[in-house]
């Protein structure tokens, strides 16, 4: 089941985010934990985040992701991502 979860979330990105896999391991690490979490609609809304990854601005997509309903929600969870992300700089 985790596997089909795994290949389900890739393959959500894959679609929709045509870049993610150029990103460094730990990036596209979080970006699948967090697609996992919030699913890919929910996640595409993080647009600010979107736009930092795509200038490879790790720092700020990290805060971006921080500064959200999201993150106040899910704690840690949040502060584990953003620090796999800004692992990348």
């Amino acid at each position: 089941m985790l596997k089909n979860d795994i290949q389900r979330v890739q393959e959500d990105l894959d679609r929709n985010v045509l870049y993610w896999r150029e990103f460094p391991e730990p990036v596209q690490r979080a970006l699948a934990n967090f697609v996992f979490n919030v699913g890919i609609t929910r996640a595409l809304r993080f647009k600010r985040m979107w736009a930092a990854l795509q200038e490879l601005d790790f720092d700020t997509a990290a805060e971006e992701l921080l500064d959200s309903k999201y993150a106040s929600q899910v704690g840690t969870r949040a502060n584990e991502l953003a620090n796999l992300i800004r692992s990348a700089t």
